[in-house]
C-alpha cells in the first residue's frame, strides 16, 4: 500500500468511527465498504449535522442501489443538504479532480458546462482520430464496444497532457526539435549549406 492509499485509508477508519449506522451496516455485510465510502463522502462542516439526522435513511435507501446509482442519489442529497455550498444551478461552474486509489491507479472526474465540455471533446476526439489513423489502435479488436472507446479516450487524454508538456502544443514532448544552422558566409553567399541535427 502506498502511502497515499494508506492516509486516505486513515482518513476513512476515522470518518466511518463515527457513522454508527454506517459502520453497523458494513460490519453485519449488510453495506459494501464502497458504499461506505460515498456515505463518507458528502460529510463535511456544512452537512455533518444534517447527516447524522438522516444516517438511517440514507443507509436503508442505498443498500439496494448500485454503486453508481448510490453515487447520483447521495450527490443529490449532498446539494440539498449543503446550502451553503457551490450553487449546481451555476451552469459554468466547472470542477475536475485527479485522485490515486488503490494499487496506484488514478482516478480523473470532471463536471463541466457545454462550452468547456465541447472543446475538451472536440480536442480529444482529433487526438484520438489521428492516433487511430497512425495505427496506434490497430491492435484493439471490437472498435464500437464501450470498453475499447474507453480505452482509445483513455489512451488520448494521456497524449493530450504529453503534448502539453512539448514545446510545441501539437507535438508530443518526446518528439525533437530540429535545428537549421547556416553559417553567416553561406548565407551572405546566396548558398546557404545545411547542418541539422536533433
Amino acid at each position: 500500500m502506498t502511502r497515499a492509499e494508506s492516509l486516505q485509508l486513515g482518513r476513512f477508519a476515522r470518518t466511518l468511527r463515527t457513522m454508527p449506522v454506517t459502520e453497523a451496516a458494513v460490519a453485519e455485510g449488510k453495506l459494501s465498504v464502497a458504499k461506505a465510502r460515498l456515505l463518507a463522502g458528502v460529510i463535511n462542516d456544512r452537512t455533518a449535522a444534517r447527516f447524522s439526522e438522516q444516517e438511517g435513511f440514507l443507509v436503508d435507501q442505498v443498500q439496494g442501489l448500485t454503486v453508481d446509482d448510490a453515487k447520483v442519489a447521495l450527490d443529490y442529497w449532498k446539494r440539498l443538504a449543503d446550502t451553503d455550498g457551490p450553487d449546481p444551478s451555476d451552469p459554468t461552474r466547472n470542477w475536475a479532480r485527479v485522485t490515486v486509489g488503490y494499487h496506484g491507479r488514478w482516478n480523473v472526474e470532471a463536471d463541466l458546462d457545454p462550452a468547456s465540455g465541447a472543446i475538451l471533446k472536440a480536442v480529444l476526439d482529433a487526438i484520438v482520430d489521428r492516433m487511430h489513423q497512425d495505427g496506434r489502435f490497430s491492435d484493439r479488436t471490437g472498435s464500437d464496444s464501450d470498453s475499447t472507446v474507453s480505452r482509445r479516450d483513455a489512451d488520448g487524454l494521456i497524449e493530450m497532457a504529453i503534448r502539453a508538456s512539448g514545446p510545441h502544443p501539437d507535438q508530443p514532448a518526446v518528439h525533437p526539435d530540429i535545428v537549421v544552422i547556416v553559417p553567416e558566409p553561406a548565407l551572405a553567399a546566396g548558398e546557404p549549406t545545411r547542418s541539422i541535427r536533433p
